[in-house]
């Protein structure tokens, strides 16, 4: 059998829901040991969450098929942490246990404090996962994802144009957060060594959500006093066409932005018109355009076979993607092929398939199938019997100091991934070309461009790329390629995002990095993965959400399938990204091997999708679409409040909170019959909804969320982008910093999404200018001389202004 990564680490996991043990799946599946402890009799909420199995004759705690995917691979053990009993053997585990996860909570402050748990074992882990953080006004707020969507301001761009926000569906952010937390704890593990005290870590769910729109927030931050808007399903500026539309067999996700991708796909649909049109030139042009457009798309799409369509596109560089249904992906040779679904038994036997995991670690392979255990079928579980030495030093500054990563990638996924290691502490060398520079300096390289360097002055590239180090070489060029190979020589890790051909065709992929230094970790993330027949394929973060089948999960019935985000896959590929290549980090620290990561980005969103999946695979049946209501829970959706565009999430699923809302909105509604129970409400979703939004329509949504959460009832504000800088919780917890920028005395930046021994990584310096660290990098690292250099400028391999044509 193929080794494990983390096959020397126990892992215990306290939490609940799905966040903390979405991070404990990552860790049980490349390998460690991981015991959930559970409430006796009950379990795990988890245990109950939507899909279930519906022919199940086994006990109700065994149905969720969700719960079954979630702790594959775990063993259970059934432990009152109220009773003194519990908690002796509880800590008896933590006394030889690597990590801990935990929900913050009052009940976990009052057994599981942080001092105490020092004191039984200095070396461990503690992390702490919670929807809101440690601290700060909402620390108490009840919280769930669709509350996060609502606060991130993922769900403010879900819509129609002049409608209501649209929460989606599943556990997005908390699969977000699991992955985040997996970050943390896997560079607290890389940190901890062996003579350092391990790293309290405090995450929010709602912090790790903002990783979809900070960019947007930091764009707004430069041009505030505009008032935010949807406009429209599947609109999302600057870029059209970007959307979903009907084949004559199937739907399609295209994503045309640059002028030749569109002229592509007009000669593709026959709309000759459209394409020698100036006015469609540029990419925000269409998209003020759209409506006029749209109909000639549409009926270009229609006459055509979706996979076909798909095929002809990608041959001329258009990005275009499937968009299948759970029905269809759970059958796609693409992705059977591949590996991309694991095997899930449940207690009773059966089995469904769900999403695996997204990347492959070559040496040491995760194991995403697996068996979902019984509440309670390891009761007799005890920790490896190591003993932890209290001989510890401090908590190192930045866990990750004394790793050097070799930045090839542009964008967002790739960079992100590095950011990440810049932050916890790596040396990050980010290594552009004048010629092509990163994308995200500005995807317009014109003289007016260059000559007024708008390339050092976008915000979201300044903040995806503060702490590392900037240098430009010619990969093309004989002494291009061997100074990136006399760098990667010196490394610790590679992370690219190329399509699939380029760093092949340039001599630098994995094969021939491994023979420079045999030791090396890489990663690759082309948007199906380097091991799928559809790796070469041309891809947007758009195009990744598309092909993962999430918009068939979103929106209501009458809609296309529906995108949460504009480019949706690049975060989350990114932080993907970065969990696979710490993991094959602390291997490489163990054992001494590298190894080459093969990760799909497209796979990355499965886990968001997850509900979908395994609801067809368990009970052949489609996830609804209701837009923002819930299956089985009402009230539960946006409400109108107080001003333009303000907006409150309410979501009430159980008796007691609906209670709790009633008696606040109108407490003649308690005897009300059409409202006395969970299925009666459901009946009547319409009526219940109009006295909601009669109370929230006399309120702004921060007092509404206030009152309702002050009672006990999930609630929240529907951000925008806009208005997410003047978030109290984000304020008070230091998620955004104005610090140094590149152009601007202050710029502002988010930081990572959790704290870390109680302080957050802050920005130690910008985003480097366009090769602004070439001596530095090449003279003190590489030990080129001064003369040497100065060749590399006259023959433009290096330099500091990107070459356009004039």
């Amino acid at each position: 059998m193929p080794k494990s990564a983390l096959s020397n680490i126990t892992v215990v996991e306290l939490a609940q829901d799905v966040a903390g043990p979405y991070c404990g799946r990552l860790l049980a599946a490349h390998g460690a040991r991981v015991i959930k402890i559970e409430p006796p009799e009950t379990g795990d909420p988890a245990r109950y969450l939507l899909p279930t199995d519906a022919a199940s004759d086994d006990k109700q705690s065994n149905r969720s098929g969700l719960f079954a995917w979630l702790n594959a691979n775990k063993q259970s053990v059934a432990l009152d942490v109220t009773k003194p009993a519990s908690r002796l053997r509880i800590d008896g585990l933590l006394k030889h246990a690597d990590v801990v996860i935990l929900n913050d909570s009052k009940q976990s402050r009052q057994y599981f404090d942080t001092n105490r748990l020092r004191e039984i074992n200095p070396r461990l882990v503690i992390c702490n996962v919670s929807f809101f953080g440690q601290d700060g006004p909402y620390r108490d707020f009840a919280g769930n994802d669709a509350l996060c969507t609502a606060l991130s301001g993922l769900a403010f761009g879900i819509g129609e144009a002049g409608g209501a926000p649209t929460l989606p569906t599943g556990h997005g952010p908390q699969v977000i957060a699991g992955v985040t937390a997996s970050i943390a704890v896997m560079a607290a593990l890389i940190g901890r060594g062996t003579d350092h005290q391990g790293d309290t870590i405090d995450l929010s769910v709602l912090e790790s959500t903002l990783i979809l729109n900070e960019t947007g927030a930091i764009a707004r931050s430069y041009e505030m006093g505009s008032i935010p808007q949807r406009f429209g399903v599947n609109r999302f500026p600057p870029t059209y066409p970007m959307g979903v539309f009907q084949c004559a067999d199937g739907w399609v996700g295209i994503t045309a932005l640059t002028p030749s991708q569109w002229r592509a796909l007009c000669d593709l649909l026959e709309m000759p018109k459209q394409a020698d049109n100036p006015d469609y030139y540029a990419s925000i042009e269409r998209f003020i355009r759209a409506d006029e457009l749209e109909p000639a798309l549409t009926r270009g799409m229609l006459k055509w076979s979706a996979r076909k369509l798909v095929v002809t596109g990608q041959q001329r560089r258009i990005p275009l993607a499937l968009v299948p249904t759970p029905k269809e992906l759970l059958s796609m040779p693409e992705f059977i092929e591949r590996g991309a679904m694991s095997t899930i038994s449940m207690p009773d036997g059966k089995q469904f398939m769900a999403p695996d995991i997204p990347f492959i670690l070559e040496r040491t392979p995760a194991r995403g199938s697996g068996v979902s255990p019984e509440l309670d079928q390891h009761h007799t579980a005890e920790a490896p019997n190591a003993a932890s030495s209290r001989e510890v030093t401090s908590p190192k500054a930045l866990p990750l100091a004394g790793l050097r990563v070799v930045d090839l990638s542009k964008g967002w996924s790739g960079p992100l991934a590095a950011r990440y290691c810049a932050d916890l502490g790596a040396e990050v060398i980010k290594v552009e070309d004048c010629r092509y520079p990163d994308w995200w300096r500005g995807w317009e390289a014109t003289k007016a461009w260059r000559d007024e360097r708008s390339y050092e002055k976008m915000p979201s590239f300044n903040s995806m790329n503060r702490n590392k180090l900037g240098i430009t070489l010619d990969l093309t060029t004989p002494e291009g390629k061997q100074h990136v190979e006399a760098l990667v020589k010196r490394a610790d890790a590679v992370i690219e995002n190329y399509t699939s051909t380029v760093l092949p065709k340039l001599g630098l992929d994995y094969a021939a990095l491994k023979r420079i230094n045999p030791d090396i970790v890489m990663i690759s993330m082309p948007a199906h993965g380097m091991s799928s027949p559809w790796s070469h394929h041309r891809a947007y973060g758009s195009t990744v959400e598309q092909a993962s089948g999430l918009p068939h999960l979103n929106g209501r019935p009458e809609w296309p399938p529906t995108h949460q985000h504009v480019a949706l896959g690049d975060a989350v590929a990114g932080i993907n990204a970065a969990t696979a290549v710490l993991i094959a980090l602390f291997h490489k620290l163990q054992t001494g091997e590298g190894q080459f990561i093969d990760l799909s980005q497209v796979e990355c969103l499965l886990p968001l999708g997850a509900h979908g999946m395994i609801e067809y695979s368990l009970n052949q049946a489609d996830w609804p679409r209701l837009g923002s209501r819930h299956q089985l829970h009402a009230p539960h959706g946006i409400y109108p409040c107080l001003g333009e565009e303000a907006w409150l999430a309410i979501t009430c699923c159980s008796d007691t909170q609906w209670r709790n809302l009633a008696d606040i909105i109108d407490r003649k509604l308690l005897a009300d019959p059409r409202f006395d129970s969970e299925n009666s409400r459901k009946k009547n979703e319409d009526d219940l909804d109009t006295y909601v939004s009669a109370w929230c329509i006399t309120r702004a949504p921060e007092d509404a969320m206030n009152i309702l959460q002050t009672a006990g009832v999930p609630a929240a504000v529907v951000h925008s982008t806009q208005n997410l800088v003047d978030d109290l919780q984000l304020q008070a917890r230091g998620y955004f910093e104005w610090s140094r920028g590149v152009h601007r005395d202050l710029v502002l930046y988010p930081l990572p999404a959790f704290k870390r021994n109680g302080q957050r990584h802050n920005v130690r310096w910008p985003a480097p200018m366009l090769g602004e660290h070439n001596e530095t990098v090449l003279n003190e690292k590489l030990g080129l001389s001064a003369e040497q250099i100065q060749t590399l400028v006259d023959k433009r391999i290096i330099g500091t202004i990107p070459i356009v044509a004039d």
